[in-house]
């Protein structure tokens, strides 16, 4: 989708910025799923979708629990990743990859610079970070 960094949130969401900073593809880290357990079912916002950075965006629930996945950034869903209806596992399988959950349209990009780099996000789970 870009060449721009990867991003990160302390509740261990990624947000991958277009190169303009108008879009971003968001999904979760490796941490998440590992900690959660088997993902049994991912309820995906809808299009369209206003978002406030901090609220939740979409539910993940698993095998240990039901995980409120927060907004990364301001803005609206523009595209979900429909194959988490028939194969959830892929957050778990190719979290970076496939296991993309929605894309979004940013209305503050400014709140990017908010967000932890590849560094400050490892960083972070060294610290013995929770969910």
């Amino acid at each position: 989708m870009s060449a721009t960094p990867r991003l990160y949130t302390a509740e261990h969401v990624w947000l991958l910025p277009a190169a303009d900073g108008s879009s971003a593809r968001v999904g979760i880290t490796a941490h998440l799923p590992e900690a959660l357990g088997q993902v049994l079912l991912v309820q995906l916002p809808w299009l369209g979708q206003q978002l406030r950075r901090g609220a939740a965006a979409c539910v993940i629930e698993s095998s240990k629990a039901a995980f409120d996945l927060l907004a990364p950034a301001d803005g609206a869903i523009t595209a979900v990743n429909e194959a988490l209806h028939t194969q959830p596992q892929l957050l778990a399988s190719d979290p970076l990859g496939a296991g993309w959950i929605f894309a979004m349209r940013l209305t503050a990009p400014q709140q990017l610079g908010e967000l932890l780099d590849e560094t400050a996000y490892q960083q972070h789970i060294c610290s013995g970070a929770n969910i």
